[in-house]
């Protein structure tokens, strides 16, 4: 009868540390999964919609502070691993024929030509968040944006 006993008790702690065994991944998860909606929701709020050089100015500044944070925790010991996103802006211009052409820039070009020279040249400017692409993670990892007009 003890052994019995016994048998049963040993049963029902295993089944208690397997239930909360999973109910901690489910929770890690899920916490995991709000922190990627939240980091999301900054850039996907822009998707689809006609921006000006100043909003242009304010995604790629949050890029760079996302970057930044990144090459921190990188040279830290912490465990997680960054993951950096990338900004490409496509400018339209006209050549001397009058033929519109389309050329693709970096956030790193805009920033080293100097953001306040792109604001003074494109604040009014109107550009479109054309295509936002996810890493393997579900996590932003690069905005695509095109200039709609010249």
């Amino acid at each position: 009868m003890k052994k019995v006993i016994l048998l049963i008790i040993i049963l029902l702690i295993s089944v208690l540390i397997a239930l909360t065994i999973t109910v901690v991944k489910i929770r890690e998860n899920d916490i995991a999964s709000n922190k990627n909606t939240d980091f999301n929701s900054f850039f996907e709020k822009y998707k689809d919609k006609t921006l000006y050089g100043t909003e242009v100015l304010t995604i790629i500044n949050k890029a760079i502070d996302i970057n930044e944070k990144n090459k921190y925790i990188a040279n830290t010991q912490e465990t997680e691993k960054p993951e950096n996103v990338s900004v490409e802006i496509i400018f339209i211009y006209t050549d001397k024929d009058g033929n519109i052409l389309e050329k693709k820039s970096k956030m790193e070009d805009v920033e080293k030509a100097g953001l306040s020279n792109f604001i003074a040249n494109f604040s009014l400017t109107e550009f479109k968040c054309e295509k936002i692409e996810y890493n393997t993670q579900d996590r932003v990892k690069n905005v695509i944006l095109k200039q709609i007009e010249i």
